[in-house]
């Protein structure tokens, strides 16, 4: 939970840590639409990757302009990361915080396309995994925090934008000290999330 506050206090000082006349140029919005994740399963060599499961996403976003085409963008986001296969599927339901590198390329009229990179920080917040129609809570198998890299391509309307967006996780989310994760982790398994967003927002 440090190391969220850390991070959360962080991205605060850097979203609000400019001059009075870049303040005013300041965006706010709200976004939300869909995920569809899946999970990466590693051991030693070899590696295979869950199917998609389908999820949502939603949050807000904090746009601060660094010139006419650069800007950094701090997101809070709500996102259903996991996985399917012919086991059952998992569920992870993570708040990230992504930070964002934005580069925006205007045209003629109100429509701006864009493209961004950068990385993000996780928060597990629940975890399930479901087979034949029976739930269980998995939370004490996986590590409270991820992260990972995030880069994606979008266009604005005006007040309006969607975008899509990838990004993968590069910790492995088992729980090193859960005795059961952590006896699969001395072995040489990694778990690693990884997938794609797809979102309509709306700047204030």
């Amino acid at each position: 939970m440090k190391k969220l506050l850390s991070i959360l206090c962080a991205a605060g000082l850097l979203a609000f840590g400019f001059n009075d006349s870049q303040a005013q140029d300041t965006r706010f919005g709200i976004k939300g639409g869909l995920s569809m994740y899946s999970l990466e399963e590693s051991f030693m060599e070899f590696s295979e990757t869950t199917d998609s499961k389908l999820g949502f996403a939603a949050g807000l976003y904090v746009e601060k302009p660094l010139s006419d085409m650069f800007s950094l963008q701090f997101e809070a986001l709500f996102v259903q990361k996991g996985g399917e296969d012919e086991f059952g599927s998992e569920t992870l339901s993570y708040v990230d915080i992504p930070v964002l590198l934005k580069v925006n390329i205007p045209l003629d009229g109100d429509i701006t396309p864009y493209v961004y990179g950068g990385g993000f920080a996780g928060y597990l917040i629940d975890a399930k995994a479901e087979d034949n129609g029976d739930s269980y809570d998995i939370d004490e198998f996986l590590d409270d925090f991820n992260y990972g890299v995030a880069f994606g391509a979008g266009v604005s309307f005006g007040m309006f934008n969607v975008d899509i967006r990838y990004d993968m996780g590069l910790a492995n989310i088992l729980d090193a000290d859960d005795e059961v994760a952590g006896m699969f982790g001395e072995e040489g398994l990694e778990v690693s999330t990884k997938g794609f967003m797809l979102t309509a927002g709306i700047t204030f």
